[in-house]
C-alpha cells in the first residue's frame, strides 16, 4: 500500500481494513492459498502505530500482529534501540527509502509544485503562496537526511536521487 495514507489516518484505517475484510472474504491473492491447501494463523500488518491509523483494525477471521513500534522507521531500521542511536545521535533527521521515493513526493521541487498546485486548486494562486509559506516552515527541523539502505536491493538510484 502506499506510503502516503499514513499521513492521513482515518483513509489509512479505512484502505487498511478495506484490505483485512478481502483476506476475510477469500478475496484476489488469498484465492492463491487454497491452491496451495494451506491456511495462515495471522494478519501481519507492516505499519506501526502511524499516526493511530491502525486503531480499529480487525479481522473476522485471524489475529492481526503489529509491530511493537511508533512509527515504520523503527522496523525499516531493525530494532526500537537501533532508532534511537541514530535518532539521538542525528538530531533533526528526515528519512528516505526506496518505497517512499516510489510512492509519494518527497521535499524537493517536484514534491513543492505538487502541494501547490493542489492548494492553488482548492484555495487560489494567493492563499496557496501563503499556505507553502507555513508549509515549508517544517523543514526548518530537520539537519539530517538519511536513506534507509537494504544491501539485499539495488538502491543506486535511489541514493543518489537523496544526495
Amino acid at each position: 500500500m502506499r506510503q502516503g495514507f499514513h499521513d492521513e489516518p482515518n483513509l489509512l484505517r479505512e484502505r487498511v481494513q478495506h484490505e483485512i475484510d478481502k483476506i476475510d472474504r477469500g478475496d484476489d491473492w488469498y484465492t492463491y492459498k487454497s491452491c496451495m491447501n494451506e491456511d495462515f494463523d495471522a494478519i501481519l500488518l507492516g505499519y506501526a502505530l502511524c499516526s493511530n491509523g491502525i486503531i480499529g483494525l480487525s479481522s473476522k477471521k485471524y489475529k492481526i500482529v503489529v509491530p511493537k513500534a511508533h512509527d515504520c522507521i523503527t522496523l525499516l531500521l531493525g530494532s526500537k534501540e537501533r532508532y534511537k542511536e541514530y535518532f539521538d545521535s542525528h538530531k533533526g533527521v528526515y528519512w528516505y527509502s526506496a518505497g517512499w521515493l516510489e510512492n509519494t513526493p518527497m521535499p524537493g521541487k517536484e514534491r513543492y509544485e505538487f502541494i501547490r498546485n493542489q492548494y492553488i486548486e482548492k484555495y487560489g494562486e494567493e492563499n496557496a503562496d501563503y499556505l507553502m509559506e507555513i508549509e515549508q516552515n517544517w523543514f526548518n527541523e530537520y539537519q539530517w537526511c538519511t536513506f534507509i539502505d537494504w544491501p539485499e536491493f539495488d538502491n543506486t538510484g535511489h541514493k543518489e536521487y537523496t544526495i
